[in-house]
This record gives C-alpha cells, structure tokens and sequence, in this order.
C-alpha cells in the first residue's frame, strides 16, 4: 500500500520517455468503470437515486464485494455526506440487511459537509483520513453533493470551479484515492445528462457518469439508467440498468415500518420481493371500505360514507391510496386495483392488472360478500395529526 504523501507541493519530476513507458499500467479501482485514483463525478436530477448508487460504489469498494457484476479493489473508504445528515443510517443499514453481514470495518462517514477548497477544512478532512485508517491509504473518498462541499464557491464560474478541480486532486495526491464528487444535472434537464455549472468540471474529471430515469416513474418505481458521458484514457463502458429495491430496515418508536432502497440488477428484482408500504390504519379501513363495491367504481361522496371517515381524513387517505397505485381513479370514480386487493389479501402477489373495469353502479344495488367493515378507526384516529 501507498503512503500519505507528506505535502501537495512536493517537486515535481520530468520524466524521459523510457521512463515514462515504464510506468504501471492502469489499475481499476472499479473494472471498467473507475481507476485507482481517479477523479470521478456522479450526477443526475434530484431524487433520481445518485446516492444510493453513490453508496452503493462505496460500500462495494469498502467490502471487497463486486460492484453491480464488477471486480473491485477493496479498501478503506470515506464517505462525506453533505446531504441528508442522518439519514444515511437507514440506507447504510438496508445494504447490509441485503448482503447479509453487519457491519464494515473500513468505512467512515462524515455527518456534515467539508468545504474542500478551504485549506484549512480540507486538512482537517485529511488528518481525520491519517487518523481514521492509518498511513494506509483510502481506496475512495466521496464527495456527495458537489454544492454542499463548495459553499461560497459559484459553480457557473470556470476559475471557481477551476479552485475545486485543484481542491479534490490536492486530497487525490495526498492520499492516493479515487475521488467521487455527486453532483446534479441541470434544471432543464430532459435526459440529455448536463451536469449543472461550469464545463470545467467535465474538463478535469477523469470519468463521468450520468444516474437518470427514462419515465416519470416516481421512486422506486421504474429502472435507473447509467450512462458514461466521459471516460478519459478507456473505451466507455455499456449503459449499466439497475433498479430501486425496497428493503425493510426496522419499526419507528410509534411501530411504523422503515424502509429504504439498495440498488440492484434489473433482473434480480422482484415483484413479490418489494414489500408494500406501510399504509396507516385509517387508510387500511378506507381501502377496505372500497371492496365492498366489488369491483365497480364509487363515487367519492360514497365511498367516504362507507368509510365512516371525517371528510378531511378521508381526502388525506383517499390521495395516499391513489398515489401508492392501490386505488385507481376514472373519471369521478374509484376502484381497487390488483395492488390494492393484495394489500387487503384479496388478490395473488405479483398479479398487475386491475378489476374488470364496470360500469358505475349505486351502492345501494350492491350486496356486500365480505364480512361488514369494523367499527370506524377514523373518528378515533386523532394520533395521526401527530398528538398522542
């Protein structure tokens, strides 16, 4: 293993060509995707899932296991989490829950961002590296996001950017890591991967990679997209399709499920593997109220009396179950879908396709076959506003 090296501004050599024929040849800290030391950047829109892909890389490398199919060179990494604080755990929890292990010796986290081009929060970050893994070097160190470690800094400006760049290669040099900066798109995006700012970014990184969806799909619905829009001295590597898994990790203090997402192979996701999300009681009893038209769609002012919900509730459940796919709305009506039914333990898992689409029917026509709802949990349910 390489050493810290002692200082940035060490002399530089001037290499003949035989000695420049007689360097190593490349090394993959990533086969195919990310050199040993390279400055790498991770973009793509908000909520498009570049942080679990991020963490992803990152604890791949930490672990020694292979990253999306890809031989990696394990080891420590440092990961600096600017946005989301916190929240991290949860996602860190539900990879290891996946991969079935508990924890990894040579990961660090950082809660809060380092302003990397100031040098004195740089040297901090890096003696808290000396200190944290020894004169070992890091395999990785991540940046996530760009705007939370440039505070200050104007990324529309090529000199500032310009600053940045010679920031990361100064904690590059020193420590021997590849660094991955997560950075955004631009708002206008359409798919097209520009990544927001100066051009001096993509001037001076060594490898890009675009995170994107090709639908509206909210997540985790719908496949993520990897696509290299820049690698530097190699031949790109092949669009990478992965996908949002949903895993649970645990029950709050109040019981309700957590849950949070690892990304995986399209083709190791399952329906039945993706468990639903928790719904609230009152939701429950609300979704239960509408499979008692059987199949035809209901009114709203209907279904709300079938609920025994308060008109507010009742809105607030009515939006959830629409918007989770349990329910599904045409025109002034509403039916349950196959979700929906398997939520209630009506229908099959994995089955996609809704009920047989009626015509409208009063409910007063209908005759209920299940067994009549419980008494209303709404008119109880004052919890739920967040009083106890």
């Amino acid at each position: 293993m390489h050493q810290f090296v002692d200082s940035w501004q060490t002399p530089f050599h001037l290499y003949t060509i035989d000695e420049v024929l007689a360097l190593p040849a490349a090394q993959w800290a990533i086969d195919g995707v990310l050199e040993v030391g390279a400055f790498g950047v991770l973009y793509g829109s908000p909520g498009g899932g570049k942080s679990f892909v991020a963490l992803d890389v990152a604890l791949s490398i930490a672990s020694g296991r292979k990253w999306q199919g890809r031989r990696v060179r394990s080891g420590g990494v440092v990961y600096i989490v600017g946005e989301g604080g916190r929240g991290i755990a949860k996602r860190i929890k539900a990879w290891l829950r996946h991969y079935g292990t508990s924890s990894i010796d040579c990961a660090r986290f950082s809660l809060r961002a380092v302003q990397i081009s100031e040098s004195d929060s740089r040297d901090l970050l890096l003696e808290k590296i000396r200190t944290a893994v020894g004169l070992e070097k890091p395999a990785l160190i991540v940046l996530d996001t760009l705007t939370t470690c440039f505070v200050g800094g104007d990324e529309d400006r090529a000199k500032d950017m310009g600053q940045f760049n010679e920031a990361v290669n100064i904690v590059r040099h020193v420590t021997g890591a590849a660094v991955i900066v997560v950075h955004h798109t631009i708002k206008s995006d359409n798919g097209s991967g520009t990544e927001r700012g100066s051009g001096a970014l993509r001037g001076a990184a060594d490898m890009m990679l675009h995170v994107h969806r090709k639908s509206s799909a909210k997540p985790p619905v719908g496949p993520v997209y990897l696509t290299m829009t820049k690698q530097k001295d190699h031949e790109a590597a092949d669009e990478i399709v992965l996908a949002l898994q949903p895993v649970d990790v645990g029950l709050d203090e109040y019981g309700h499920a957590i849950t949070s997402c690892v990304v995986l192979p399209t083709k190791e996701i399952t329906t039945a593997a993706i468990r639903p999300r928790a719904l609230p009681d009152g939701a429950v009893v609300t979704l239960r109220a509408l499979s008692t038209f059987h199949g035809r769609y209901a009114p709203a002012g209907q279904w709300e009396r079938a609920s025994g919900c308060p008109p507010t509730s009742f809105n607030r459940y009515r939006q959830t179950l629409v918007g989770e796919g349990y329910v599904q709305q045409v025109g002034l009506g509403y039916c349950l879908t196959a979700s929906g039914l398997s939520m209630l333990g009506l229908a099959p898992e994995g089955t996609t396709s809704i009920l047989p689409q009626a015509r409208f029917q009063p409910a007063s026509r209908l005759v209920p076959l299940l067994p009549p709802l419980p008494p209303p949990l709404c008119k109880g349910v004052a919890a739920e506003s967040g009083s106890i």
